[in-house]
């Protein structure tokens, strides 16, 4: 059985104006797959006053069919998501396009 490994590189603009709430992030499965992340790691630089975050993660499917997943970042106050990319397990890059979540609920609906 091979592990499906999918790599997520998420652009973030943060200001340090103030403090929010932590929340943690999740990831589902539709169809029910062991999914667990694998790697983490954040590049930060400072841009006029504003921290940029560059941060990739990478997801593993141990189980034994594809399925889809949903991950859900929560940011803090603040900060902003200005890109996304996605590499499948087989090493190919695609741009995601970032929406709000009820437009992207409808779109959804639509292709599928």
């Amino acid at each position: 059985m091979t592990t499906a490994r999918l790599t997520v590189t998420l652009t973030l603009l943060l200001t340090l104006a103030r403090p929010g709430r932590a929340a943690g992030d999740w990831l589902r499965a539709t169809l029910g797959q062991p999914l667990s992340e694998v790697a983490h790691a954040v590049d930060v630089h400072l841009r006029d006053g504003v921290a940029v975050l560059k941060v990739r993660r990478s997801f593993a499917n141990p189980g034994g069919r594809h399925d889809e997943a949903s991950l859900r970042i929560n940011l803090p106050y603040g900060a902003a998501a200005t890109g996304l990319r996605i590499r499948s397990a087989s090493g190919r890059w695609y741009d995601g396009e970032l929406m709000e979540a009820g437009r992207a609920a409808e779109l959804y609906r639509e292709l599928t």
